[in-house]
């Protein structure tokens, strides 16, 4: 899988190729939505069997549209994830972590003893106590 787009772009990959094998109750839902088409449109004719055959058509391409836009809001908000993943570095909490090397290093900068600097430091931060 070294070169993912270029065999998607070439139709090697079908996210859309996939069956219902392991999933048994949507293969007797399937089977009987078959069973049932096939059965109306034997027993229906004239303008009737022209509905349903309409109405079957209708519903089959308002369902590919909406599958399409499922299918495009979910790789656009996998897309945010990475983006966000790897571009940002916001989070709604303060990194202590650099935070305290930063402190650390102020710390041998200063006459006041570690304990009054780092109390000064969250007040001046609004840090609570993490300890």
């Amino acid at each position: 899988m070294n070169h993912f787009i270029e065999e998607f772009y070439y139709g090697n990959i079908d996210p859309q190729a996939r069956s219902f094998e392991q999933n048994k109750k949507v293969q007797h839902d399937m089977q009987t939505l078959n069973e049932s088409e096939d059965f109306l449109t034997d027993k229906l004719s004239g303008e009737e069997k022209k509905r349903f055959l309409q109405y079957v058509d209708v519903w089959a391409a308002i369902n590919g549209e909406s599958t399409l836009d499922s299918f495009i809001t979910g790789f656009r908000l996998g897309a945010q994830f990475t983006f966000d993943t790897f571009v940002t570095t916001k989070a709604p909490y303060v990194d202590y972590l650099k935070d305290e090397i930063w402190w650390l290093n102020q710390v041998h900068h200063t006459q006041l003893p570690h304990h009054q600097y780092f109390r000064q430091y969250r007040y001046n931060h609004n840090l609570q106590a993490r300890f």
